[in-house]
């Protein structure tokens, strides 16, 4: 997943780790990837608690 926009990524990231918080605690949050400007990782539990919660079709 890429975005552009700085100060708007990270307040998206923000509030989709929220939502992954809220559900599922325990799941790792998103978090930037090193070395690569706006490009982040989520795993995979995180990522099909998303999809769930916003009624998204997982993308493989």
């Amino acid at each position: 997943m890429r975005f552009s926009g700085g100060d708007q990524l990270d307040v998206i990231r923000d509030e989709l780790n929220m939502l992954i918080t809220q559900n599922e605690p325990t799941f790792k949050p998103i978090t930037k990837r090193k070395g690569r400007a706006g490009q982040f990782e989520i795993s995979e539990d995180s990522h099909a608690l998303l999809c769930a919660t916003l009624g998204l079709n997982a993308v493989q």
